[in-house]
């Protein structure tokens, strides 16, 4: 065999080489498009899911600061709501997230829920505690003055 043949046949594998290459390189890309699209469906899907629980989670928030600054004795009463809520939608949450570990990496999913578990119960307690603070100075403020004699 002659070096021109051996030289020739050596760059035709290297084009191969390449060409394979290449074709392995926008498989990848192609791959990692399609786990995106996958991904952002999967979160577009939780979140449908979650939302109406956490609109619900905030209007029972907003009523139980309402009338707190009514009437005090029910204080105690729409905070256990406040905290059925909460502990719905942290069951909603977990739910959605083995749901979600399904089709995802886990360690991502566990990050997620816990994080926006602990986001959303610190809300609650916020005005949770507002609440309170609102039920503090309510009573106070409501006393009827004794006439003087």
């Amino acid at each position: 065999m002659s070096s021109d043949t051996s030289l020739t046949i050596i760059a035709i594998c290297q084009l191969i080489m390449t060409a394979a290459g290449l074709v392995a390189v926008v498989a990848l890309v192609y791959a990692i498009r399609a786990f995106k699209k996958m991904i952002s469906a999967k979160i577009d899907e939780v979140m449908d899911r979650v939302q109406p629980v956490v609109d619900r989670a905030e209007s029972i928030a907003q009523s139980a600061k309402e009338t707190a600054e009514k009437v005090s004795e029910k204080v105690d009463h729409i905070m256990a709501r406040a905290e059925t809520t909460a502990e719905t939608v942290s069951e909603k949450v977990e739910s959605v997230s083995t749901k979600v570990e399904e089709a995802m990496n886990p360690q991502v999913v566990a990050v997620a829920g816990v994080v926006g578990t602990a986001v959303r119960c610190m809300q609650i307690y916020r005005d949770i505690v507002q609440i309170r603070q609102g039920a503090a100075c309510a009573p106070a403020a409501q006393e009827p003055q004794k006439p003087a004699m």
